[in-house]
């Protein structure tokens, strides 16, 4: 089983995903009494930039974006992101890079919204800047 929980130094606080927020008490006992074996992942720094110089997006990049933006970033949308393709904002063929700047969790039709054109059906999605 594989849980994110989000602490701060010296917070009495933490947010667990897909639950909400719990005391450092429920953490020590969910640790000790219930997770069984844990593995601590290192901590990602969403305050840096991470890029790379390809199209596919490595695990830790992936990691990155998915704390950086815990849900679908099309506008209104509030599906959460585990579980959707990451888009980029600008396209890697149109000089996008492959960042946690520029990409983002979205569901596979607001991907085709986003991307195709749908000036027929009378709407299109703009995007004022990344």
């Amino acid at each position: 089983m594989k849980i994110y929980l989000h602490l701060a130094p010296g917070a009495p606080i933490a947010r667990l995903e897909g639950h909400g927020p719990v005391t450092r008490d429920y953490v020590r006992h969910l640790v000790r009494d219930i997770a069984g074996h844990v593995r601590v992942q290192p901590v990602i720094d969403l305050n840096q930039t991470i890029a790379v110089d390809a199209y596919e997006i490595p695990h830790r990049l992936r990691q990155a974006v998915r704390l950086i933006h815990p849900a679908d970033v099309f506008p209104y949308a509030t599906n959460l992101s585990r579980t959707m393709d990451l888009d980029p904002q600008i396209p890697h063929g149109e000089g996008g890079e492959t960042s946690t700047d520029n990409l983002g969790p979205v569901t596979r039709s607001h991907h085709r919204i986003k991307t195709h054109d749908n000036t027929s059906q009378g709407w299109q999605v703009r995007q004022s800047n990344p």
